[in-house]
């Protein structure tokens, strides 16, 4: 295959010498257009529809080719025999002339002219805009000649001066094809290594682009595209129109470190992953990740969320567990540090939300910060984010996997610096468990500014509000019109033991929209969506523990090895023997329970 070239030639000569040159290229197709300066430019537009690898033309037209087009362009270059010539022709001139050219020509004929010890002054042209007005100066300067490209000896002739042209011989314009050559075979080599790449950035499960900060995509992979149903032509598009989260993401970034946001697209839910990818001067470029799902493997993971609850009005239930709930979270939202507790997915996050939603912080960042483990990287990252003019709200959750001196560590941090409005979140089924799974110094910080958030069965006659706000979303999702749940299905529901809570309800009536065929939820689906196959263990001292029998057996195992170990008060050895193995047993188990769980963070 040929390589494909456009010759913008600034002046006929020029034209007629590279059509015959163009005909001996074997290599090369090449077509041949006469245009200077901005002439060349209404080519280039005119020629929109033919594609071209590499375009050629010469001084100052080669200099705004560049400027105003993606393709690569390569300049004539201006020969030892083409400034030879124009000097036997100029040098013995009696009149006085002076060069009036852009750069590459001006420059080249200039130094070798002091070699020969030919004095001839000379005027720089920078912008084709200047050309008048320095050509105007040389007149007043007493030059009768000019000496320069195309548009000089134009100007120079409209204002009654002679004007010669420097050319461009044949050499120069065989040369000029030679670099076109070598150009390709580098831009061929790097393309071929480009399609590579995007093929394998393409074939990735998970989104990828790059914007800048305007918000237009600089690179995105198929994938991206289709997460956020975009096209091709959508880099024209600012991104921060439709997802204005992210401009308040990027607004706390200051470091390489990712911070992750969550949007609904269509219904659905997507998880973004924000980073700085390029930064010069004030210029930015940012990374972006999208997934369906929400992965990290941060030690410690950072997060705006944006969540509809601004107030506690929004909060669901009436049962006297949550009103009370509540009651103590309005008394506490002016503090500047408070802590929430209770089991898995009981609500903590949306009561966080309702706090920072009640008072003045409404409209600033929420920030989450979920430590998976301890490592110098998460507390340095940590130290750098307690630092900042934070005016939002940090919810600090996790802190109870770390280490009892780590944890006194992060109070330390949190009394030297400024106060900020803080709100730990533990997942702790009540205040003994809570004062054992912290240190006795962070006990001591929120102790007395802390909320229980009941476990969803000990307050059942929640169950149908939540039920009700699920089967809305997830209308909304799937298309349905589903208009409540009968009364003998949401009996079987309130049966259930609910381990996971709210979030275990948001996805059991997930299933259940999926599989309703009708306008209400019946017995019969909740029987085959959700059957409550479980059963209660009764030790011999009466403490009780349900078992989901859909667990897996190490699933089952770990519970009864976390009951037990509550049962003896954390002690290791008696727990031991009332389980018949040994100490090293079970400190093998409790390691792979604690490895098991920052895995499923």
């Amino acid at each position: 295959m040929k390589i494909k070239v456009l010759l913008i030639a600034p002046y006929t000569g020029l034209k007629t010498l590279a059509l015959k040159l163009a005909k001996e290229q074997k290599e090369l197709d090449i077509t041949v257009r006469e245009g200077d300066l901005k002439e060349a430019l209404i080519v280039m537009e005119e020629m929109a529809d033919t594609p071209f690898d590499i375009i050629i033309s010469r001084g100052g037209t080669a200099k705004l080719l560049r400027e105003n087009l993606n393709q690569p362009v390569i300049e004539i270059p201006l020969s030892g025999y083409d400034i030879l010539r124009t000097l036997t022709l100029i040098k013995d001139y009696k009149v006085p002339l002076e060069m009036v050219a852009f750069p590459s020509i001006c420059q080249g004929l200039h130094a070798v002219s002091n070699l020969l010890n030919i004095n001839i002054p000379y005027r720089i042209i920078e912008q084709q805009e200047e050309v008048e007005k320095l050509i105007l100066e040389a007149k007043e300067n007493g030059a009768k000649v000019i000496v320069g490209d195309t548009i000089t000896v134009r100007i120079a002739e409209k204002h009654g001066l002679q004007g010669i042209l420097i050319t461009s011989g044949r050499e120069s314009v065989l040369e000029s094809f030679n670099l076109a050559r070598r150009l390709y075979s580098v831009l061929y080599k790097y393309e071929k290594k480009q399609a590579m790449l995007e093929k394998l950035i393409d074939s990735f499960e998970n989104g990828m682009a790059i914007i800048n900060s305007n918000g237009q995509l600089c690179y995105s992979n198929n994938t991206f595209l289709e997460m956020l149903h975009l096209n091709k032509t959508s880099d024209t598009l600012s991104l921060f129109e439709s997802r204005p989260e992210w401009l308040n993401t990027i607004r706390e970034l200051n470091d390489e470190e990712p911070i992750l946001c969550k949007s609904m697209i269509n219904g659905t839910e997507v998880f973004f992953s924000l980073s700085i990818f390029e930064q010069n001067g004030s210029s930015q470029c940012y990374l972006i990740r999208s997934s369906y799902s929400e992965n990290s493997d941060e030690d410690l993971q950072v997060k705006i969320v944006y969540s509809p609850i601004h107030s506690f009005t929004q909060i669901l239930g009436a049962s006297e567990q949550i009103q009370k709930t509540i009651s103590k979270a309005r008394e506490l939202s002016a503090k500047n540090i408070k802590a929430i507790y209770g089991e898995e997915g009981a609500g903590k996050t949306y009561l966080a939300f309702a706090m920072h939603g009640s008072g003045a912080r409404r409209d600033k960042t929420f920030l989450e910060l979920s430590f998976k483990r301890y490592s110098e990287q998460a507390y340095k990252r940590f130290n750098s984010i307690m630092s900042k003019n934070v005016e939002g709200t940090l919810f600090i959750r996790g802190v109870e996997r770390l280490a009892k001196d780590d944890q006194d560590q992060l109070v330390d941090t949190l009394f030297q610096l400024q106060k900020k409005h803080i709100i730990f979140s533990f997942e702790a089924s009540s205040k003994d468990n809570l004062k054992m799974a912290i240190s006795q110094k962070l006990y001591h910080l929120i102790s007395h500014h802390s909320i229980f958030v009941a476990p969803l069965r000990e307050r059942v006659e929640d169950l149908d509000d939540h039920i009700r706000y699920f089967i809305g979303r997830y209308n909304e999702k799937y298309g349905k019109q589903i208009v409540g749940i009968r009364e003998e299905a949401l009996n079987l529901l309130a049966k259930r033991h609910w381990e996971q809570n709210i979030k275990e309800c948001e996805e059991v009536v997930d299933r259940l929209v999926q599989e309703t065929k009708g306008e209400y939820i019946e017995k019969e689906t909740v029987e085959k969506v959700a059957p409550n196959h479980s059963f209660e263990l009764i030790d011999d001292s009466s403490t009780s523990i349900v078992i989901p029998l859909e667990d897996s057996l190490e699933a089952i195992e770990q519970k009864i090895i976390q009951k037990v170990l509550e049962a003896e008060n954390m002690n290791q050895t008696k727990t031991a023997q009332r389980l018949g193995i040994t100490r090293a047993t079970l400190w093998r188990k409790l390691k792979n329970m604690r490895d098991s769980s920052s895995k499923s963070v």
